[in-house]
């Protein structure tokens, strides 16, 4: 009974805290135009979106279950000054299931390119959470000369420039791991539905990705993203993220690079706070968020946002 019973009591503490300081709701999902007909190398039809015409550009990759909506505090504060491009991977919100069920970081990478490539930007920079941060590496390292003088920068948050295979926390290998065993069939369908408002699959997020104090609409948010995942996608991508390698191409980055992180965040085991990460780059900075977990653009929206802009500003002055 207590084990049932636990979960609602912590929700229900989250969401009084909340209300306490006036906050009930998240704000409005903020879409832009649609980009239609973007495709990846593979042929996967890619869901984007964007604000704003002319350049510089920042694009927008998420994290691992997530889509574009998930930068629903910076998109209408970056796009003051920017044109802001989010898109959707493969498998992941409004984008195609790949035919090919390929999920590696090197098809993320291309994703990625498509995208970058149908706005044809004169300048640019890539800004990447969790996935996405692994992702807008990789692309630095298979395509930054096709963009030479023209990628200006990579903001990494909540991510790693390590190979997650032996650095990974043991709470985020368990998930990772469960993951890539779900079976695709009715009965696991079903259970996804059912766990997409469960007080329980709420206290697993936040025990796995929330720091200190966390708003309970977040981690509900992130919650019906996650269960809303196809499986085949969850287990695809689950099975990828521990089967890749970027270390060795770190010190060969020659753009600037912004680590973004909360000082909370359990990815790594052996690179809190992004140190190791930040030692292997020539030309970074590093911005450390005290009490935010893995998600800090949503836990600290408005100083995120700040110190994202302040890494903007001077790389595209």
């Amino acid at each position: 009974m207590g084990l049932m019973v636990w979960p609602r009591v912590v929700r229900n503490m989250d969401r009084l805290r909340e209300s306490r300081k006036g906050v009930s709701e998240l704000p409005s999902i903020l879409d832009g135009q649609e980009k239609k007909g973007i495709r990846s190398l593979d042929g996967t039809a890619l869901f984007v979106d964007y604000l704003g015409e002319k350049d510089p550009t920042v694009f927008l990759a998420h994290g691992y279950t997530g889509n574009g909506t998930e930068f629903h505090y910076q998109k209408p504060y970056l796009a003051e000054k920017y044109r802001v491009v989010s898109m959707d991977f493969r498998g992941h919100g409004r984008s195609e299931v790949p035919e090919s069920k390929d999920y590696h970081v090197e098809r993320l990478a291309e994703d990625l390119k498509a995208v970058v490539d149908a706005f044809e930007p004169e300048r640019f920079v890539v800004a990447g959470h969790s996935m996405g941060g692994i992702t807008a590496f990789k692309f630095y390292e298979l395509f930054a000369n096709e963009y030479k003088d023209r990628l200006k920068g990579l903001a990494i948050i909540d991510s790693t420039g390590l190979d997650l295979a032996e650095g990974v926390s043991l709470r985020w290998r368990l998930f990772i791991q469960w993951n890539k065993n779900l079976l695709e069939n009715d009965f696991s369908e079903a259970l996804a539905a059912r766990l997409s408002d469960s007080p329980l699959m709420y206290l697993c997020m936040r025990w796995l990705v929330y720091g200190k104090r966390p708003p309970a609409s977040e981690i509900e948010f992130l919650q019906r993203m996650g269960c809303s995942t196809p499986i085949i996608t969850l287990r695809g991508a689950a099975r990828n993220l521990l089967e890749y390698h970027l270390e060795h191409c770190l010190p060969n980055v020659d753009v600037p690079v912004m680590l973004l992180v909360g000082s909370e965040d359990t990815l790594m085991a052996n690179d809190r706070e992004n140190n190791r990460t930040f030692s292997l780059l020539p030309d970074a900075r590093l911005k450390v968020f005290k009490g935010a977990g893995h998600c800090a653009p949503q836990e600290q929206p408005d100083e995120f946002n700040q110190a994202l802009g302040g890494f903007l500003a001077e790389v595209f002055a």
